[in-house]
């Protein structure tokens, strides 16, 4: 072959190993994908067990459902701002408790309620009872970012969990993990409460159809380098 036809097999080898490199990798994201998913399923599915016997270290609290117990303190709840239900918009309803059984408090995400400028809303609607019994889930506070996480709207008013800017404002301690009341667990009709979340939607992502264009791109890189030298010799 003559030095161009070297070239341009050498190209496409490169660029081949490249996408077929690229494909596994998307591949291994996508098994990696399904087994959190399992471990998600598992833990949701699990019977809920109280506050109190949650004992796992870490991330590995993430999603199990819990059965909390305990007085609401709505002094110092505050609202969660933007965030959208059905197309409207509105507010989470983050309301601490002091739960039965373990020393620290609790954040709870008690769910949505619309507001006009998803922003302020008025507290005192929202109020149910002095205690509480629900079932929820864990979830984990967001990494700490820079800026103020509170709104300029309202005093109350957040733009994120920041779980240290939070615990300077409440009289006691906080655990390091928040929990999200679940759908059935409230007593009240759906009017006189915060609408309930649920577990987020998991999705398998699109890791596969990733890998399969990155495996089309090699098989085109081949190709397409076979052709050129096939027409360089025919002509030469």
């Amino acid at each position: 072959m003559r030095g161009r036809q070297w070239v341009a097999l050498f190209i496409g080898v490169i660029a081949a190993a490249v996408c077929i490199r690229l494909g596994f990798w998307q591949l291994t994201r996508a098994s990696d994908r399904r087994a959190y998913n399992d471990t998600v399923h598992a833990r949701t599915a699990s019977p809920p067990v109280p506050l109190s016997e949650l004992a796992l270290p870490g991330d590995s609290l993430q999603y199990k459902r819990v059965l909390v117990r305990g007085q609401w303190d709505y002094e110092h709840e505050i609202a969660l701002t933007g965030r959208s239900h059905n197309g409207s918009p509105g507010v989470h309803i983050i309301t601490p408790i002091v739960p039965n059984g373990i020393d620290n408090a609790i954040l709870v995400n008690r769910g949505w309620v619309y507001a006009p400028d998803a922003a302020v809303i008025d507290f005192e609607r929202w109020r149910v009872e002095d205690s509480a019994a629900f079932i929820a889930y864990v979830e984990l506070f967001p990494a700490s970012a820079d800026g103020d996480p509170r709104s300029t709207r309202s005093p109350r008013s957040w733009h994120r969990l920041d779980t240290a800017a939070i615990a300077r404002e409440l009289p006691y301690p906080l655990e390091p993990y928040y929990v999200v009341a679940l759908p059935d667990s409230g007593a009240l009709p759906a009017a006189d409460r915060p609408a309930r979340l649920g577990i987020p939607a998991i999705g398998t992502g699109p890791h596969l159809s990733y890998a399969v264009q990155w495996f089309a791109f090699a098989t085109i890189a081949l190709i397409g380098s076979a052709i050129l030298i096939w027409r360089d010799r025919r002509i030469g």
